[in-house]
């Protein structure tokens, strides 16, 4: 139960991320997320800032540090970066979401999942899931 409760908060992530700004608009001293919630960030989407944090920053706050930060850090957890992307980007074909799948490739590549991996969960995908419910 908490695997699955640790994903759908990384994809509610992903969903903040959605109509953001480059990072340099805004200033750093307005983040109030921990240094390992905005290094995980950063090489998840490089330079990418949500616009919740110019309409809604008490929110990222709180969620970012849980998200990026507290699930992350989890003891116990048994997950690596590159398990957790292609795990998310499972969970985004099965529930079809395509601009957040879309949105999630390259934060995935960035975590080591590689093209042909990105492709096998694909296949998977269809095999377990059905034509049907991967094609948007």
């Amino acid at each position: 139960m908490k695997f699955i409760l640790n994903f759908l908060i990384l994809i509610f992530a992903a969903c903040a991320y959605a109509g953001g700004e480059n990072l340099s608009k805004v200033e750093d001293d307005k983040m109030a997320l921990t240094e390992f919630a905005k290094n995980y960030h950063e090489k998840m989407a490089p330079g990418y800032r949500s616009d919740f944090w110019r309409t809604d920053p008490e929110f990222l706050e709180r969620f970012g540090n849980f998200a990026f930060d507290e699930v992350i850090n989890q003891p116990d957890q048994g997950l690596d970066d590159k398990m957790r992307f292609m795990a998310i980007l499972a969970v985004l074909i099965g529930s079809q979401p395509l601009d957040m799948f879309k949105g999630m490739v390259q934060p995935a590549l960035n975590f080591g999942v590689t093209p042909i991996g990105l492709k096998e969960i694909i296949y998977q995908a269809v095999a377990n899931l059905g034509m049907g419910r991967v094609t948007p």
